[in-house]
């Protein structure tokens, strides 16, 4: 996405700022790893588990097995989780190989060790961002590269070789249409770059790091130009009322502009996604000498909510997985080997890890319902991010977020 020019605005700014954020690798991790029963019979097979997509068991059950889609069963069940794990093919394909083989049926349950060892992680990203604030405090001009691999190339070959050679799972919250901001000057990038670790789908995917990117940015922007982050933000949004509104009543209801008590601070970050929006206020104290993290406060427009209670455990779900991403999440590869192996030596959330939390679910238009499934993480660690800097004068661009 580009409109004006900003190589134009680079010379001429009165403060020019750069900066990189990086995100590690990332493993789904869902309590119960992938798990599939499937058995072939009389030309036909039929598949107990939970399946995500199950036009992916008709692929497997017709690539594999040579069966039309016409003698395909599946006995929908509700899994232990999958925050994107379920989404790739290849447990399907395998299972339908080895019932196809054997003529019993057949359970395919992986372990944790080989999820996390050989299987498809959430891939690493750097994002190169670089803003103009002219003599007014005004931002100018800004211009963002994210990097990172084609997600489903992996196990959809040819999935790059479209016309468009465009993977849209790596560009959102980059896009023209949910991009939030609008200077006179704007280039947003994707640089596809492949690292031959496998990849694929994660909750809320490209969105955490172009999130995290974008919004701890503009707080670094808001504070060169000596303004508030809050009044920045809205400064630069153009005709986004729904966008405003829940950034203006998250702020109020988290107490933004008020008197906070010492070793206190706040840190506000928003998005948009699958035409629903939201703002993320983050409440950091420090406790017994370290940051700690005391409260989230969450305003949501998911244009109607058709089932409001079920929107706010979405909600909450999706602050806890941002939470954890925030302050947890890291897969590291050593001499080409994944480090860790289970939840010993990968940490996870924990109930005892999370804050107050405080959601409030806007009545929007209800012509317009939207997404709130993999809404509610993107913002979290940006507005942690964000409170932190506030607290400590000191600027985190990587994840996990130290807290100590």
């Amino acid at each position: 996405m580009t409109h004006g020019d900003v190589d134009t605005q680079w010379p001429h700014a009165a403060q020019l700022l750069e900066a990189d954020y990086r995100m590690p690798y990332k493993v789904q991790n869902p309590l119960e790893p992938i798990c599939i029963t499937a058995h072939v019979q009389d030309k036909a097979i039929t598949y107990w588990g939970g399946v995500q997509v199950p036009s992916s068991a008709l692929e497997a059950a017709q690539t594999v097995c040579g069966i039309d889609k016409g003698k395909v069963t599946i006995n929908e069940l509700v899994s232990g989780g999958s925050f994107g794990a379920r989404e790739a093919k290849y447990w399907l394909f395998e299972v339908a190989y080895l019932a196809q083989q054997t003529g019993v049926p057949v359970k395919l349950l992986n372990s944790r060790e080989d999820e996390m060892h050989a299987l498809f992680n959430h891939p690493a990203t750097l994002h190169r961002v670089k803003g103009a604030l002219d003599a007014h405090g005004q931002l100018s001009a800004l211009q963002l590269h994210a990097v990172s691999p084609a997600s489903p190339e992996q196990w959809e070959p040819g999935y790059f070789e479209r016309p468009d050679h465009m993977d849209y799972s790596t560009t959102e919250a980059i896009t023209a249409w949910d991009f939030a901001y609008r200077p006179p000057h704007l280039q947003l990038n994707w640089v596809r770059h492949e690292s031959n670790v496998p990849s694929g789908w994660y909750r809320s995917v490209s969105f955490i790091p172009n999130v995290f990117a974008v919004e701890s940015f503009m707080d670094e922007l808001a504070h060169a130009a000596g303004a508030d982050p809050l009044a920045f933000r809205l400064a630069n949004m153009q005709e986004r009322p729904r966008h405003v509104a829940v950034l203006k009543q998250a702020a109020e209801r988290a107490g933004w502009g008020q008197p906070l008590p010492p070793g206190t601070a706040l840190g506000i970050a928003t998005n948009q996604g699958y035409t629903s929006f939201i703002a993320v206020v983050a409440r950091v104290a420090t406790v017994d000498g370290k940051p700690k993290v005391e409260k989230l406060t969450c305003v949501v427009d998911c244009g109607l909510a058709v089932s409001p209670g079920g929107v706010e455990e979405q909600i909450y779900g999706g602050l806890m997985w941002g939470l954890g991403h925030a302050l947890f999440d890291r897969l590291d590869i050593q001499q080409g080997r994944v480090v860790q192996s289970n939840f010993h030596d990968y940490r996870v959330t924990r109930m005892s890890d999370m804050p107050a939390i405080d959601i409030v679910v806007l009545d929007g238009e209800p012509g317009k319902p939207g997404g709130v499934g993999e809404l509610g993480s993107p913002s979290v660690a940006p507005a942690i991010a964000n409170a932190l800097f506030a607290l400590t004068g000191v600027r985190q661009r990587s994840t996990p977020l130290s807290l100590g």
